[in-house]
């Protein structure tokens, strides 16, 4: 008899752990999707005669998931590289644009005050943590560096850049070769003059032309005899003889496995009261809403200063109505550029709160008096509700104790983001790992 495998989600992770396990198990897969469309948040817009990412506008090339993937999809030849903007941070004081970042550079600017820099200088000083336990990325910046440093650039470009408290984020799971570095050479700053220091390299992304949502259908076309069903919530999973998903519509599904490929708070929220524990411990990982604005500006006449790779973040976050502004490069005639702004619930709620209209008319006004913008061409905004998964200290611990969990569970499979790595690349590992996994599971049924 043939297995029967039902995967809920349809994101990046729900898309590939599909076309990994049809790649490798005869099993039945029917794909479960709440809403009106496959992919999640990879999606391209198309207003005008341009085209826009809603959201994800490119594959970062760091593991090389991303090119195999595209090979296997025949999409290679849509991949254009480009500079990832994760490269380059830009702070924006006043008027003024200073560049930030690790390196000696930082010490040639006005970006950071003179006592600041005297501090940073006698972070050779400061000995290495000899314990193993992990620590804020506020905590180990303020030990290494100071908290001058800290308050000048390091909060400010970690609000703009992950929308996040540098006090709640682990430096292990985030910054993991900086912990290395302060390991092996017992300073940041002697890691980065012996020229060893990891990380340095500047990272490569890859645009799809013709729109990210190419990746979309290339699943779709080499996955003909997976079962699809959109606009169908997931209500409840539980175990009977066989894993059964209940779907709003009243729609049961049985299954001899069952991959949960959703944020982990989705996935807590589907499984029933026999898995009490999991589902707490699922519902402790993090997750923050953000808006995105995408914006398209004529060429002519924008600033230049904003026209390169990068996140431009306001040094005053907390009085500007924004965490960033990211630009994302020009369209392919070269008469326009396109930008996305990026609004965390977290630290500008009332601005989050107001609807559409009022939202862009706050943001555009800023962006013109503040920034020197132009009027944009087009804009439209895009919310995405509990959407960034976000690492404390001892998150790692807490995944281990969900993977030991959901062993316990035969059948029962974990996708998507919110466990480890971050980005699309690492979805698309965890998701081949899983495949792999549920179809060990089946032959050894």
């Amino acid at each position: 008899m043939i297995p029967k495998v039902v995967i809920l989600g349809s994101g990046i992770s729900g898309l590939v752990t599909a076309h990994e396990l049809a790649r490798c198990s005869p099993a039945q897969i029917t794909l479960v999707e709440s809403s009106t469309r496959l992919g999640g948040v990879i999606r391209t817009l198309r207003p005008e005669f341009f085209e826009m990412e809603a959201a994800v506008d490119t594959l970062d090339g760091k593991n090389g998931s991303v090119l195999e993937l595209c090979k296997d999809l025949e999409l290679e030849s849509y991949l254009a590289p480009r500079e990832s903007a994760l490269s380059h941070f830009f702070l924006k004081r006043n008027r003024e644009i200073f560049p930030v970042g690790f390196s000696s550079e930082i010490f040639k600017n006005n970006t950071l005050t003179l006592a600041a820099k005297m501090r940073m200088l006698g972070e050779v000083m400061i000995p290495r943590r000899k314990d193993a336990m992990d620590e804020s990325v506020g905590s180990f910046i303020r030990r290494r560096f100071g908290n001058l440093f800290f308050t000048q650039i390091v909060q400010p470009v970690i609000r703009g850049g992950m929308m996040a408290d540098p006090d709640d984020l682990g430096v292990g799971e985030y910054f993991k070769r900086w912990v290395e570095a302060e390991s092996r050479f017992g300073s940041l700053i002697r890691a980065v003059l012996s020229g060893k220091f990891p990380g340095t390299a500047r990272m490569t992304a890859f645009s799809v032309r013709g729109g990210m949502d190419r990746l979309v259908a290339g699943f779709l076309k080499r996955l003909p005899e997976i079962h699809v069903l959109l606009n169908s919530r997931a209500v409840t999973v539980r175990k009977d003889q066989s894993w059964i998903a209940e779907l709003e519509d009243g729609t049961r599904l049985s299954a001899d496995a069952i991959c949960l490929a959703l944020p982990a708070h989705e996935s807590s929220r589907v499984l029933d009261k026999n898995f009490s524990d999991l589902s707490r411990d699922l519902e402790k990982i993090n997750y923050e809403t953000v808006a995105v604005i995408n914006l398209v500006f004529p060429a002519q006449g924008f600033p230049r200063e904003f026209s390169k790779t990068g996140f431009f973040i306001p040094e005053n976050g907390r009085e500007s109505p924004f965490s960033s502004v990211k630009f994302c490069g020009h369209e392919e005639t070269g008469a326009w550029i396109r930008m996305k702004v990026f609004i965390a619930e977290k630290f500008h709620r009332e601005v989050f709160l107001l609807e559409d209209k009022a939202l862009l008319g706050k943001v555009s006004r800023n962006l013109e008096e503040q920034w020197g913008f132009p009027k944009p061409f087009w804009a439209q905004v895009e919310r995405y509700w509990k959407a960034i998964a976000q690492y404390p200290p001892g998150h790692r611990n807490l995944v281990r104790e969900i993977d030991s969990r959901v062993q316990r569970h035969p059948g029962l499979f974990l996708a998507g983001n919110g466990y480890r790595g971050f980005g699309v690349p690492d979805c698309i590992e965890r998701a081949r790992e899983t495949a792999r996994r549920i179809a060990d599971f089946l032959n050894r049924k």
